[in-house]
């Protein structure tokens, strides 16, 4: 079998990684499309590993970025993202990655694709996915992307000092913070109230976590009640939607570029008696995986986001 060579780059953007491609190099039909990138991250595979391909077996490292010039004058390139299934002969063209979004910009000005100054670069990017224009805006020095600072996030070399550099932008006693990978009907304004009268530094949402398996309730050897990856009733973990006083940054954080905040932090806020919880009985969904993001889809596409508080 003759191989094919085509041009790629590998990026990393935010704690995601993907193959970035010109337009150009790739088939148009979206179908031959979507085989070659299926084979050039090494998927389907069975075994979950990618082994033949670039992808790193999660659906975080199983990304591919089609750049190609602007379809619309109020922006400087097109950018087309891909999400491949590990295990199944899936691509999927409807949606975007923020990560991957990151690493745009300064793909395009590596690859010579405009002209910028040294200074500050701004990038006008037609997200292809959702009909979205993004500005992206990163440091340049001799003509390409910088990529060293002291800047860090969680999954990639995480940090909790990230709150603390930001403290100046905070004029309030009180604020507010998540991760954003959450997904939930979580009331924030029950949220504030139960932080303002419990009265302690901080206040975490808490959220029953759901099973992955099948729950059996069993009686003298006989099962009695199965439910299909139930919302456990007992137990909290955390929802990752936050409130705290501002003393937080000051007792609690550090600069140290790996203070993780779910460590040190909060468990000495908790190992004080600072910590309450906001208990949250309705839904929530954490979307780490593919499998996660299928689920979730899943629901929206069937009128089923609970999460969908919103109008309109």
């Amino acid at each position: 079998m003759t191989q094919a060579w085509i041009p790629a780059t590998f990026y990393r953007g935010g704690t995601s990684k993907g193959v970035f491609f010109h337009a150009r190099d790739l088939p148009a039909d979206r179908e031959a499309c979507s085989r070659l990138l299926l084979a050039v991250l090494g998927s389907p595979d069975p075994n979950g590993r990618q082994l033949d391909g670039m992808g790193g077996g999660i659906s975080s490292l199983s990304k591919a970025v089609i750049i190609g010039p602007p379809s619309r004058p109020d922006a400087d390139v097109d950018y087309t993202f891909i999400q491949l299934a590990v295990d199944k002969p899936v691509a999927e063209w409807s949606t975007n990655c923020g990560n991957l979004t990151s690493a745009v910009g300064p793909f395009a000005v590596d690859e010579g694709l405009l002209s910028t100054r040294d200074g500050e670069a701004l990038v006008r990017i037609h997200q292809v996915n959702t009909a979205k224009l993004i500005h992206s805006r990163f440091p340049v020095k001799g003509g390409r992307a910088q990529v060293d600072g002291d800047f860090a996030i969680p999954g990639v070399a995480g940090t909790g000092a990230r709150i603390r550099r930001v403290a100046q932008h905070l004029d309030a006693d009180h604020f507010m913070l998540t991760y954003g990978d959450g997904i939930g009907d979580v009331d924030l304004d029950a949220l504030v109230r139960t932080h303002l009268a419990q009265g302690r530094v901080g206040t975490v949402t808490g959220v029953h976590p759901a099973s992955r398996y099948g729950e059996m309730h069993v009686d003298d050897g006989a099962v009695v009640e199965f439910n299909e990856k139930p919302t456990l009733a007992t137990g909290w973990v955390s929802g990752g939607f936050f409130m705290f006083q501002k003393a937080f940054i000051e007792k609690y954080l550090d600069d140290d570029p790996s203070l993780l905040l779910e460590k040190a932090p909060l468990q000495h806020l908790a190992r004080d008696g600072e910590l309450s919880v906001f208990p949250h009985e309705g839904f929530w969904m954490g979307m780490d995986t593919y499998r996660d993001w299928t689920e979730l889809n899943g629901l929206w596409d069937a009128g089923q986001a609970a999460w969908k508080v919103w109008e309109g």
